[in-house]
């Protein structure tokens, strides 16, 4: 999803946004992860300092109430993520190449 965002985006501003977003929900992953995979999340981590703060010092995540996904969003997705399968399993039955060469 954020590919269109990325390499193709609307606005100016869009790219930057997409790429927060990015950047966020990576430290957010791994401050999730870090409990259970200390090694690989401190190592992985090491480049997510964008607040300041070790991975391992990082507060855990919580949930924010008002970015929580409604059913109609939940709707939405799961329909774009039905094409994208459809439209891989056509091409690796075709015998495609999964991205065209640039």
């Amino acid at each position: 999803m954020a590919k269109l965002s990325l390499y193709h985006p609307e606005s100016p501003g869009q790219r930057a946004r997409t790429q927060t977003t990015l950047v966020d929900v990576l430290e957010k992953t791994l401050r999730l992860l870090h409990p259970f995979m200390p090694f690989i999340t401190r190592r992985s981590g090491s480049g997510c300092r964008t607040r300041g703060e070790s991975i391992m010092l990082a507060p855990y995540p919580r949930v924010d109430e008002e970015k929580t996904a409604t059913q109609d969003a939940e709707r939405q997705m799961t329909a774009v993520m039905e094409r994208c399968d459809r439209r891989r399993n056509i091409r690796a039955r075709c015998g495609f190449a999964p991205w065209p060469a640039r």
